[in-house]
Formats: structure tokens, C-alpha cells, sequence
């Protein structure tokens, strides 16, 4: 729950005790002459509170409720265009893989995302992509002891 909520409802909350307090709350016994009585300054004070809370609470339910629909739009806009590419790109690697091999594959695959996630870096995004390949090649073939497909070149 959002901080201004608690705040509001906090407020709200005691503004009406305070409220109900005093009406329970007996008069002085001293004979005053102005209508006015003991409980009218305490009976101002919970008004202000409560119409105080209640502008911090509305603004804040709002807000919330602004935030649930937007993320709830959110939510229905899942294949956004990055992630359309991505698994475009993904179908692509995995048809190719058995053909280029899994080094060239690989690289192609991993070079292209990383150009189109991370921007135009190619110092990075080769070497990233050079040392993943190659890393990941020799963890599978000479650890691991599984065979990855070499393709029509035989790299």
C-alpha cells in the first residue's frame, strides 16, 4: 500500500475519532455567556484533519488506480517490437543451427542481438559474442563430452 494511502487513511481515521470524542465529550460546568461551547475548537480541529486526509487520500487512490490501468495495459502489449526481433531471431538461429553449426550459429545469433539490444558497441559486442562461443564450445565438447553440430562448413 502506497505511503500516501496509509498517511490518508491514518489521518482520516483519527480526525473521525477525535470527531465522535467530542461529541461524547461533556461541556464546562461554567455559565458562559457566547452560544459559543468547549467542543466547537475540537470539533473544528477533526473537520480540518479529516478534510485534510481526505485530499491527500483521494489524489493518492487515483493515482493507484491510474497505475493499476496502466499496468494493465502493459501486460496486454506483451510482444512488444523488441521482443518480436528477439524471437524472430531466435526461430532463425534455431533452423540455421544444424546447417552453419553451432559456432557460427551462435555467433550470428548472439552478434545480432546484442547490436540491436546494446546498441551499436562492436568492440563489446564481439568480444562478448567471441568469448561466449567459445566458452560455452569448450564447456559442451571437452566437459561436458557432448557433441555439437559442426555444419556444412565444419567449423
Amino acid at each position: 500500500m502506497n505511503s500516501d494511502i496509509k498517511a490518508g487513511l491514518t489521518a482520516f481515521t483519527i480526525g473521525l475519532v477525535y470527531l465522535a470524542a467530542s461529541f461524547s465529550a461533556s461541556g464546562s460546568n461554567m455559565v458562559i455567556s457566547t452560544p459559543i461551547q468547549p467542543t466547537l475548537f475540537p470539533r473544528i480541529i477533526s473537520a480540518g484533519l479529516i478534510i485534510s486526509s481526505l485530499s491527500i487520500l483521494i489524489p493518492a487512490l487515483i493515482k493507484k488506480k491510474r497505475r493499476v490501468i496502466e499496468e494493465k495495459e502493459e501486460i496486454e502489449s506483451f510482444f512488444t517490437k523488441e521482443r518480436k526481433i528477439v524471437l524472430l531471431s531466435y526461430v532463425i538461429y534455431v533452423a540455421l543451427f544444424n546447417i552453419l553449426g553451432y559456432k557460427i550459429s551462435t555467433f550470428i545469433f548472439s552478434m545480432g542481438i546484442l547490436s540491436y539490444l546494446n546498441g551499436r558497441k562492436w568492440k563489446r559486442n564481439l568480444s562478448f559474442s567471441l568469448i561466449f562461443v567459445l566458452t560455452a564450445y569448450y564447456v559442451f565438447s571437452n566437459t561436458l563430452q557432448i557433441q555439437l553440430p559442426i555444419g556444412f562448413f565444419g567449423i
